[in-house]
């Protein structure tokens, strides 16, 4: 099973326009086991890219086709994107994947939300993929 966490931070980030989903670029990170969640305190990548997992074939990938929209009907928004792959990754124990706004700069780029895996997973040379839930990335909805 895998736990969503939404970062406190990213609420803030969206009220002080730091956040554009749509528009701006958009990454997932992997972080491995030293990693400790604090969902009210970490803001930025660079508060987590510490325990960012190292590996000769992994790098960040892209969030593609993101979008956002909202029901009348449900009274929510959702923001969404498609699956996220990671080919041949080989010898990392994965706990985390953060999803992160893009500056270009670590210290400035907010955090959106966390997924803990609940134990460590290691593909062995396999392919590793984050499936998006049909409800989406994150969908927030009104009382």
């Amino acid at each position: 099973m895998t736990l969503a966490y939404m970062y406190g931070k990213a609420l803030e980030s969206l009220a002080d326009k730091k956040i554009d989903f749509v528009t701006d670029d958009a990454v997932v990170l992997l972080l491995d086991n030293g990693h400790t969640l604090d969902q009210d305190t970490h803001q930025y990548i660079s508060d987590v890219s510490t325990d960012e997992i190292v590996d000769a074939s992994y790098s960040r990938q892209a969030l593609a086709n993101k979008s956002s929209a909202y029901s009348s009907g449900t009274k929510s928004l959702k923001l969404d994107c498609d699956d996220i792959l990671w080919t041949s990754l080989t010898g990392v124990d994965i706990r985390y994947a953060v999803f992160a706004m893009d500056t270009g700069a670590d210290n400035v780029s907010p955090l959106l939300c966390i997924w803990d895996f609940e134990a460590d997973y290691n593909p062995v040379a396999n392919n590793f993929s984050l499936t998006i839930h049909a409800s989406g990335l994150i969908t927030a909805t009104l009382p």
